[in-house]
């Protein structure tokens, strides 16, 4: 998949996303916040290809998209891995989108750049590689299980698996992808979500959910 393809997916993901907060009652359109306009102007201009035109071509691969430990078999005798289940959100991306999905539990989930202190300390550990002596936000962290965020990365080096440090531009990469999603947030349409908060906690979820779309367009220049 070369930049233009790449770029044209996530430009109709990014007008399917905005379409949708027209009909998201918290959103409504993100009305009264700037934001809507900018978005749009980020739309028209090109935004997509101008990120993309430096990560180069994209390896397209099987993405599981909910690779976790509740979704493997595990043969209790030999701990081999025998199993992987629930493919309901696999589909063909770049490698790098494992990243975006899977791996919760390990701590392997690339976040976004606008996280919080430890959140933001582990993006940059997976993206530029851990350092042999833990440092000492790692003794206070309280968003980050450290143990299993090193466990983790030491078990896809033993495996020759490429981990987020070897997948070239995976930084930007997550960059859309979080900037993608913070557009529209899915749970801002699931009622069970709605049903457990307050109407105060709503606006309050909206105000800073509505914060990250507006960085990194600022962040994009636009």
């Amino acid at each position: 998949v070369d930049v233009w393809e790449s770029a044209a997916i996530n430009q109709a993901i990014f007008a399917k996303q905005l379409e949708l907060t027209q009909v998201t009652p918290l959103l409504d359109g993100w009305r009264g916040t700037g934001l809507q306009e900018r978005l749009q102007r980020f739309s028209t201009s090109g935004g997509f290809a101008n990120l993309l035109a430096h990560t180069g071509d994209i390896q397209p691969t099987l993405v599981h998209g909910d690779f976790g430990a509740e979704n493997i078999l595990i043969d209790p005798g030999t701990l081999q891995i025998t199993g992987l289940l629930d493919f309901d959100f696999s589909h063909i991306a770049s490698p790098a989108d494992e990243y975006f999905y899977s791996f919760p539990s390990f701590c392997g989930l690339v976040p976004g750049p606008f996280e919080d202190e430890d959140l933001q300390l582990l993006r940059r550990y997976q993206t530029e590689g851990f350092p042999i002596t833990p440092s000492a936000q790692e003794a206070t962290s309280h968003s980050v299980d450290w143990t299993a965020a090193r466990l983790w990365q030491a078990a896809l080096e033993k495996h020759n698996v490429a981990s987020p440090k070897d997948i070239e531009n995976i930084a930007q990469l997550a960059d859309i992808y979080w900037f993608l999603l913070d557009v529209c947030p899915p749970f801002f349409n699931l009622p069970r979500w709605l049903a457990r908060k307050t109407e105060e906690q709503k606006v309050a979820a909206k105000k800073a959910i509505g914060e990250n779309p507006d960085r990194y367009v600022r962040r994009w220049s636009y």
